[in-house]
């Protein structure tokens, strides 16, 4: 059984050598690294609470537009896999739904959130814009073992996720590219342990008391390529 420390490194070296090849990188090769960095997040000695995910931004330019997209990527060292839906579903407003989901072996994650919200688009300049209202709902689970002193624990939280959503930029036939500067409150709903370390018991609990609800900001950029239909 690989210990917690012998899987951060591969990551890391995993990591190491992505950022030194040479070549085009592929949509699947994005994905497994995206995957990886977040492996390494996940298999830090301490566990993990909370971690922010993508965003789903649509870039509708008239009602009646679908957007889907599927993703999935696994290694020896993690696996994860992502659904994104939208849809104009009127002249100016959208829905959108998404799923995400990490595991490594010792630390896993869920999250779904669903939103609506309104979007515009302007032809001639090709200037587009949206704000999404939504609620994200996140589970976090951690089961980590220390090969030291071959101590085991769990700990385990779920969260609640309000958050507001502007998207503007550009959006053309061949592609499309955005800044998210994401706004959420992330507030803890249950939580759960048998962590009986001392130094540890401290440390989540003093964690739970200072993050219990707490403002984040989440900003992301959207870059897509390839013909409209």
């Amino acid at each position: 059984m690989k210990t917690t420390e012998s899987t951060r490194i591969q990551n890391q070296n995993f990591v190491d050598s992505f950022l030194k090849r040479k070549g085009p990188i592929t949509f699947t090769e994005l994905f497994i690294f995206i995957l990886i960095g977040l492996a390494l997040c996940m298999t830090s000695c301490s566990p993990i609470l909370y971690t922010t995910v993508g965003q789903n931004v649509a870039l509708f330019h008239q009602k009646g537009e679908v957007s889907l997209g599927v993703s999935s990527a696994a290694t020896n060292l993690a696996s994860g896999s992502s659904v994104q839906f939208a849809a104009a579903v009127d002249s100016g407003i959208e829905i959108m739904s998404s799923y995400y989901s990490l595991s490594n072996g010792s630390s896993s994650g869920d999250y779904f959130e669903f939103g609506a919200g309104k979007f515009k688009y302007n032809p001639n300049t090709k200037f587009c814009g949206e704000m999404i209202f939504g609620m994200g709902l996140g589970s976090i689970k951690n089961s980590i073992s220390n090969s030291s002193n071959s101590s085991y624990y769990i700990v385990n939280a779920n969260y609640l996720k309000p958050f507001i959503q502007p998207s503007f930029g550009l959006s053309g036939k061949i592609g499309d590219i955005a800044f998210t500067p994401r706004v959420a409150f992330v507030t803890y709903t249950s939580k759960s342990d048998n962590v009986i370390n001392p130094s540890l018991r401290n440390n989540l609990d003093h964690y739970f008391s200072e993050k219990q609800s707490t403002l984040v900001f989440e900003p992301g950029i959207t870059l897509r390529v390839g013909i409209k239909m």
